[in-house]
């Protein structure tokens, strides 16, 4: 928690990711709320890049807006737990340091893995708010603010064109984080990823020129939207942009789920 109240006021977390992030949020309305993020924030880099790009990242208004944990009516609060590692322990004492110092009737918001904890809280401490997942929608819808989750997004870092056509998983691989870990399983439908494909393309082509598919489970695109292995049409998708000259697949493709389609996708690209 010492650290915590470090980043809190010396706000170096914006020296650390704030350079990498290409949005603006000037036209944001005047902030009526008092929340404090930073619990949410310490855990950034402790996260995955999922988490990083696609919710972490959407939600700089509520972060340049953060107050003092003692004076906040919101307290936001995440951590990569049971990730890799179980990480009950750290999770029960930092909410019960936060408990300790928030002021009375101040709502704890618990988003992303660390709803996992909800089970072992019980009903340990008042007001307080779980959020699974699209915590960033979740936010901005609550607080008046021109957030959600963004599922095709440029990474300065690498310069790389990140899409997550899919999270969650239906496989219960003993060796992998997702099988302890409390995700929905839910495909992005085509025609959305293909919307922000044409923004970047209108807006910002140079940034589609190496573009990167990524997930656990890729090979299990579309069995939630009633189709089975959808891959290929996300393939066949990027590969359609002139602009895209090389595509990356580095985690996702589970071999036994290749079927036909999917192989025709990947041979007749030449990316």
């Amino acid at each position: 928690m010492e650290e915590l109240k470090v980043l809190q006021k010396e706000q170096k977390i914006k020296e650390l990711f704030w350079d990498f992030v290409n949005l603006d949020y000037s036209k944001c309305k005047e902030f009526e709320y008092k929340i404090n993020a930073f619990p949410l924030m310490y855990n950034i880099f402790q996260d995955c890049d999922r988490e990083q790009l696609v919710s972490f990242f959407q939600m700089i208004p509520i972060f340049e807006r953060s107050v003092p944990i003692e004076e906040a009516d919101y307290i936001l609060y995440a951590n990569p737990y049971a990730r890799v590692e179980d990480f009950t322990d750290s999770v029960l004492e930092e909410l019960e340091e936060i408990d300790e110092v928030r002021k009375k009737d101040s709502e704890i918001i618990i988003c992303g893995k660390a709803t996992n904890i909800r089970d072992i809280l019980k009903d340990k401490y008042q007001n307080i708010t779980y959020v699974d997942s699209h915590y960033a929608e979740y936010l901005g819808q609550r607080f008046n603010l021109p957030m959600k989750e963004k599922y095709v997004v440029y990474d300065d870092r690498d310069c790389t064109l990140n899409i997550w056509p899919v999270d969650g998983c239906l496989n219960k691989c003993g060796f992998c984080r997702r099988t302890y870990m409390n995700i929905p399983f839910e495909t992005q439908p085509i025609d959305k990823i293909k919307d922000e494909l044409d923004w970047y393309k209108e807006n910002h082509p140079e940034q589609m020129e190496v573009l990167r598919l990524r997930a656990e489970n890729l090979t299990e695109c579309g069995f939630d939207l009633g189709e089975e292995h959808t891959l290929d049409k996300y393939i066949d998708l990027v590969d359609s942009y002139d602009e895209v000259k090389e595509i990356k697949i580095t985690i996702g493709m589970c071999i036994g789920e290749i079927n036909d389609k999917i192989l025709s996708s990947l041979c007749r690209t030449k990316k």
